[in-house]
C-alpha cells in the first residue's frame, strides 16, 4: 500500500509539472518545445494507465484475519527445542537468549480437598481457560482468567489424562477404563463415557474426531462412540512400534507424537 501511494504522488507531482511546463512551452524555441511536449506526453501516458489499473482492481478494504490454528499449535508443542550433538572443533552458532517475562504459582486447593492435590494433566479450552485433572481428589478444576478455580466436577474415579474435544468438551481418561466426557457449558457436567483399554496407562489425545489412547506396549484408536478402530503396536514385520510405553501424546498438524 506504501509503494502504491509512493507511485501515486510522484504520479501527480510530475502531472503538475507538466501543466507549469505547458504555461512556458510557448516561450521556447522550436527544438525545446518539441523536447518538452515529448517528456509532457510521457507523463500523460503513464498517469493515464496508472489510473486505468486503479480504476480497473475497484475500491480496495485492507483487513487482519487472525491465525486460528496459532493457539492450537502452542498448546500442542511438545517440546521448546532440541537436543543435537556436534563435532566440538565446530564452530557454534550465537545461541539465541530467552528471557521470562513472568512466573507465577497458583494454588488450586479446595476447601473440600481430602487428599493432596496431584495435578495429573492439564488442558487450555478454545476461550483461553484452563481445566486440569486433580488425581487423588478425582475432581476436575476449571480455572478462570486469574488461574483461580471457578468450579469443578466430581468424579467417581481417579482421573489420569485430559483432553479438548470440541469447543465445549473435554475428555478424561479414567483409571478404571473408561472415558468420561464432560461439557463446559459455565458449569461442569458429565455427558457420558466409553469403555477403553489401559487405563491406568498414561497417555491420550484427540486427533481429527477420533481418541488415542495409549495401552502401555501401543496405541488404540476409538471414535466417539467408543468403537475400536485401529491397534498400532507393531510395524509389517511384526516388531514393536514404540521402544517404551507411550505416554505424553500431542496432536502436529495430521500427525502425532508421543514421550
Amino acid at each position: 500500500m506504501e509503494a502504491e501511494i509512493t507511485l501515486t504522488a510522484n504520479t501527480i507531482r510530475e502531472v503538475d509539472k507538466s501543466t507549469s511546463m505547458l504555461q512556458t512551452v510557448s516561450n521556447m524555441d522550436a527544438r525545446q518545445q518539441f523536447v518538452q511536449m515529448k517528456l509532457i506526453k510521457r507523463t500523460v501516458k503513464d498517469a493515464k494507465k496508472l489510473f486505468k489499473e486503479s480504476e480497473s482492481q475497484g475500491t480496495r478494504v485492507a483487513r487482519f484475519i487472525e491465525n486460528a490454528d496459532l493457539k492450537t499449535v502452542i498448546m500442542t508443542a511438545t517440546d521448546l527445542g532440541r537436543l543435537e550433538t556436534i563435532n566440538k572443533h565446530k564452530k557454534l552458532p550465537s545461541p539465541k537468549q530467552y528471557k521470562l517475562k513472568s512466573k507465577r504459582e497458583i494454588h488450586v486447593r479446595m476447601q473440600n480437598d481430602v487428599e493432596r492435590c496431584y495435578i495429573s494433566d492439564t488442558c487450555q479450552l478454545h476461550d483461553g481457560t484452563i481445566i486440569l485433572t486433580d488425581f487423588y481428589n478425582k475432581k476436575v478444576k476449571w480455572l478462570d482468567t486469574n488461574y483461580n478455580v471457578k468450579c469443578h466436577c466430581d468424579l467417581n474415579k481417579y482421573p489420569r489424562d485430559i483432553c479438548c474435544t470440541t469447543e465445549n468438551e473435554f475428555a478424561v481418561k479414567m483409571h478404571d477404563n473408561k472415558v468420561q466426557f464432560i461439557s463446559v457449558d459455565g458449569s461442569l457436567s458429565v455427558l457420558r463415557d466409553i469403555s477403553i483399554e489401559g487405563g491406568n496407562i498414561w497417555g491420550m489425545a484427540y486427533i481429527a474426531g477420533d481418541l488415542w489412547v495409549s495401552t502401555g506396549s501401543g496405541i488404540n484408536v476409538y471414535n466417539r462412540s467408543g468403537t475400536l478402530l485401529k491397534s498400532i503396536k507393531n510395524n509389517v514385520k511384526g516388531q514393536r512400534i514404540f521402544k517404551s510405553s507411550p505416554q505424553r501424546m500431542a496432536v502436529s498438524g495430521k500427525c502425532y507424537c508421543s514421550r
